[in-house]
């Protein structure tokens, strides 16, 4: 958890990733050190008063353990939100970063939410909508979607991938969702991953995020991340204790 004046960020557990890195990465080769790296799955829960948002909403309560890139577990989110102190239906809106499984899970448990995505994203994969086509909203470059938390397009990894900018007490929060998927990416930018739909606007966006990551006040939240909260220092992420 980090306190920011007025803003509180946590992390929202809801599971985990064990992925083939050479199957991910395919450019690393045996550049890669082991066969499989670990990730997280989860949300970023922003709060600002008695008022709260998700940045995105984990796998759900499901295990994919014949995924061609390895096992993925979800389950634990809405145990992890009342650990925070905050019930789904307190949830005022949810971001979507993009339409992948792993973001959208738990979206059609929490009803009362509205939830944002790109149109983009809709429009190239309508079905990844269906159990919420009635309830989302466009969202739109620049907007400000919550107290201190303005969308930002990232396209690259998805067509219309939107990163989140939070700024509170004197920081940027940048949620980048599949930006990066770990740490290693930031001394390779240029390793595109297997479900990028655009790796060369992926890479370009990775770059560029690695920049402002490197930037005075500036803090990083990558979701499957094993420490999402960090900072890049002299080209590596240094994790920011919660």
């Amino acid at each position: 958890m980090l306190q920011l004046g007025k803003h509180r960020l946590s992390y929202v557990y809801d599971g985990r990733a064990q992925i083939n890195a050479r199957a991910w990465f395919p450019e690393a080769g045996h550049d890669w050190p082991e066969e499989y790296f670990h990730g997280s799955v989860g949300a970023l829960l922003i709060e600002h008063g008695d008022s709260a948002m998700l940045i995105d909403a984990g796998l759900g309560p499901v295990e994919h353990t014949d995924w061609k890139y390895g096992v993925l577990t979800g389950g634990e989110l809405l145990t992890s939100l009342n650990a925070l102190g905050r019930e789904p239906e307190e949830l005022e809106l949810i971001a979507l970063t993009h339409l992948h499984l792993d973001h959208i899970g738990w979206v059609p448990g929490i009803p009362l939410s509205r939830v944002l995505v790109s149109k983009k994203d809709v429009e190239a994969h309508p079905e990844k909508v269906a159990g919420f086509e009635h309830r989302y909203e466009y969202v739109a470059e620049g907007e400000q979607v919550f107290p201190g938390v303005k969308a930002v397009s990232s396209a690259g990894h998805t067509p219309g991938h939107v990163s989140y900018v939070i700024t509170a007490g004197g920081h940027r929060v940048i949620a980048f969702g599949d930006i990066m998927h770990a740490p290693i990416q930031i001394a390779h930018p240029e390793w595109a991953t297997a479900p990028d739909m655009d790796p060369a606007a992926a890479v370009a966006t990775r770059r560029a995020l690695i920049e402002e990551l490197s930037k005075p006040d500036t803090i990083g939240f990558g979701v499957h991340f094993t420490e999402p909260f960090g900072r890049v220092v002299d080209g590596e992420w240094a994790p920011i204790a919660q």
